[in-house]
């Protein structure tokens, strides 16, 4: 099980579960805040889960305002987009909260990623995983002509 699957695991035992710490709870915030990072590297299926989640938060904020307003602060200064840090601006109604869903046509998108999966035998989702989890190294090569070298990434 990869990074990205534990940490939307662990996002939905938090909403499932109110009776959880306020400092579990705040963790999990945190968690929020990864995922928010590695939203372009989910799948479709992953994104879904991943807003019917925020949803269940959305739904349930009084009840997560109130059991984190001992350990947080939410006078914060933290962008409103990151909406899970403002729960008492979600709770109040002060702060609305949309979850856009629309519908694509994606013949296009599945024609690629059969041909990707057909040559390389992975999705487009996995092979953009892949490279985001792979560390970058950098090899130092000489040219065949001049005195200079150079640098050159390569994703390995």
């Amino acid at each position: 099980m990869d990074d990205l699957t534990k940490e939307l695991r662990q996002y939905r035992m938090m909403i499932g579960n109110l009776e959880l710490s306020p400092f579990e709870t705040l963790q999990d915030l945190y968690i929020r805040n990864t995922l928010e990072d590695k939203i372009s590297l989910m799948t479709h299926k992953e994104r879904l889960r991943l807003h019917y989640y925020d949803l269940q938060v959305i739904l349930n904020a009084d009840k997560f305002k109130e059991q984190l307003e001992n350990v947080y602060d939410f006078s914060t200064n933290k962008p409103l987009k990151e909406w899970w840090w403002h729960l008492d601006k979600v709770a109040s109604g002060e702060l609305m909260i949309t979850l856009d869903m629309r519908v694509e046509n994606n013949l296009i998108g599945k024609l690629f990623n059969d041909s990707l999966n057909e040559i390389y035998g992975k999705t487009l989702e996995e092979i953009q995983r892949e490279a985001y989890e792979k560390p970058i190294k950098v090899k130092k090569k000489e040219r065949t002509r001049g005195v200079n070298s150079f640098f050159s990434v390569f994703f390995i």
